[in-house]
């Protein structure tokens, strides 16, 4: 689908699906065990490269600004990447990842290399309700975000043009959202 709604057809979803979605299979998962025994909370974290890349919660804030780490197999330290995380996805060609603006209605959708560097931002997005989560999710040829607004926790989801930062919105309260250029 272009970002202008042409080319969108019907497809079934299959959320988690190997074709649409990049995973990496395997992973030293006695290694993040033991990064747990440490202390490390382990909310979310992935595989890739022999290395887990670990997102830390901010103490007492359960929804967002976390930290990423990334900790090669074996290490007793982790590489500090980027904070005020809300959730972060790795996929071959980098990780993607969603952070907090200044303000509470702010987002940045942001780009960094395996090692952590080459920082850059896709998109800065501007909503008018505060912000309390957020995810991303990387597929092949796809960046799909889910927000979701404070206080009601209404949602709303877009895919990018990774390469341009172009969004659309796509979904709204779990209602499709229909382009301008398709009615």
């Amino acid at each position: 689908m272009k970002n202008d709604g042409s080319g969108l057809k019907e497809v079934e979803r299959n959320w988690g699906g190997y074709e649409q979605w990049v995973y990496h299979p395997g992973g030293d998962y006695k290694y993040e065990a033991e990064l747990f025994e440490k202390g490390y909370d382990l909310f979310l974290c992935q595989h890739a490269e022999d290395k887990v890349y670990v997102a830390q919660r901010v103490e007492g804030d359960l929804d967002l600004n976390g930290k990423i780490y990334m900790f090669e197999y074996g290490a007793e330290e982790g590489q500090f990447l980027d904070d005020n995380v809300y959730n972060f996805n790795v996929s071959e060609d980098g990780i993607y990842y969603v952070t907090a603006g200044d303000k509470k209605n702010e987002l940045h959708v942001m780009k960094m290399a395996l090692d952590g560097t080459q920082k850059e931002e896709i998109a800065g997005m501007e909503f008018e309700k505060g912000v309390r989560s957020a995810a991303i999710g990387v597929g092949k040829n796809i960046l799909a975000l889910s927000v979701h607004f404070e206080p009601a926790l209404s949602s709303s989801r877009y895919l990018f043009d990774m390469e341009t930062g172009e969004y659309v919105l796509v979904e709204k309260d779990d209602s499709l959202v229909i382009p301008d250029s398709q009615k």
